[in-house]
């Protein structure tokens, strides 16, 4: 183990001259990465540019090839890559499994963990270097802990000309500790300013369905009288009607959602086929006539599910329009169901642009929006918020250049 720099005044004046002002740096190195988070922390900042500064700057100093920071989904469990250092590796979309390879063993016991030969540790997981090429040879690995719960860990890899000592744990844990905090911070903003723009939009959507009723009202009464005097258009009153009833309805889930209450629906057993007929049937036209496209439907299984039909039709709508304004090559659309382990499967699939593991692991949350132009970010975590409702899941598989594929998941239907 390397000398502490708090060792009595005896012990350090039999170091060499050489020894003393390599701990001296030392010591100054890690005041200047930990005075530095917390000079980021008292003002505006960009979490994932300094963490990504952070680990470079570990990497430095603690003589490694490669440092990186690993945050634990806490919706899958799993263990993604957040920020790496500057040595190039392509990690978006690695995943570890808690408990899986080193890193998952850290989160699993909330313990620092040093190996200095990973070929002969039968818990390091080779999967992450096959992947990219790069060769573990030795690493630190420590956890961050937000109030005694292990958030992700940090992690630096291959020390050069050398072997990681006591000292290299205490440097990288202290990092670490600096590194939660920064990332607890942010969340707690994060937190309250989604919280602050919910109320926001809760008042207006308050005011909104109360004027929109009445106007809405109106409307129906006429086109009432219009179906009366005219027999012959009382098919487009209908779905003058009906349409608005949905406009009320969507301005209704609104306030549900930003009160953080979840969407009421009313489910009634449902025709997957009729389901997805009559929505294709309503989209096919337009799609082609105005943008060029074909939407595909694609019927690989029959049977009921349980729905609240007006609310999951705006969702697959909502997943269709998205679809549309992601197209860029291919214009197709596939619309298209399955059942998969008792599970109703409906999967919307475009052939656009995709999206990188950042944004589609964003994408369903309030407020997140990227690339749309007058989004407001409330579309798809409304979506998720029905889905929910009805005891569903619902999924993304993106690519970037390839194009992206929404599968919700729902009970099928029991029968009596």
């Amino acid at each position: 183990m390397a000398p502490q720099l708090d060792q009595n005044a005896a012990d350090l004046s039999n170091l060499p001259r050489e020894e003393l002002v390599r701990l001296v740096e030392r010591r100054r190195d890690e005041v200047h990465v930990l005075t530095e988070v917390n000079r980021r922390l008292k003002g505006y900042f960009e979490i994932q540019s300094v963490l990504r500064e952070i680990m470079a700057f570990t990497k430095r100093m603690l003589d490694s090839e490669a440092c990186s920071l690993f945050l634990l989904d806490p919706e899958t469990d799993q263990l993604f890559f957040y920020v790496t250092d500057d040595s190039g590796a392509d990690l978006d979309e690695i995943r570890l499994e808690k408990g899986q390879g080193i890193v998952g063993h850290v989160v699993e016991t909330g313990e620092s963990l040093t190996v200095n030969d990973t070929r002969s540790d039968d818990r390091f997981f080779s999967g992450v270097d096959t992947k990219t090429g790069f060769v573990t040879k030795c690493l630190i690995c420590v956890p961050m802990a937000i109030d005694e719960r292990v958030i992700g860990v940090v992690e630096v890899l291959n020390k050069v000309d050398s072997t990681y000592t006591n000292e290299d744990v205490q440097t990288l844990e202290a990092i670490a500790s600096q590194a939660a905090l920064a990332i607890q911070y942010v969340r707690a903003t994060e937190k309250r300013s989604v919280n602050a723009r919910m109320a926001v939009v809760g008042n207006m959507a308050s005011q909104v369905i109360h004027d929109l009723r009445n106007s809405m009202q109106v409307i129906s009464g006429f086109s009432q009288l219009i179906a009366l005097e005219r027999p012959d258009q009382f098919e487009n009153c209908e779905i003058i009607r009906s349409e608005i009833d949905k406009l009320v309805q969507m301005s209704q889930e609104i306030l549900e959602f930003s009160r953080g209450s979840s969407i009421t629906v009313n489910p009634e057993k449902v025709s997957l086929t009729e389901f997805v007929t009559k929505i294709h049937h309503f989209n096919q036209t337009h799609l082609k006539q105005n943008d060029g496209i074909e939407l595909v439907l694609e019927i690989k299984t029959e049977g009921l599910v349980d729905l609240d039909r007006n609310k999951m039709e705006r969702v697959v709508q909502n997943l269709i329009s998205n679809a549309r304004d992601a197209l860029d090559g291919e214009r197709k659309i596939i619309l298209s169901t399955s059942i998969v382990k008792d599970q109703v499967q409906i999967s919307v699939q475009d052939f656009g642009k995709g999206m990188d593991q950042a944004i589609a692991r964003n994408v369903f949350k309030p407020f997140f929006t990227k690339g749309k132009a007058g989004g407001t970010g409330l579309g798809m975590a409304i979506v998720k918020n029905i889905v929910e409702g009805h005891h569903g899941s619902i999924e993304v598989d993106s690519e970037e250049g390839v194009g992206t594929t929404f599968t919700l998941s729902l009970p099928v239907a029991a029968t009596v």
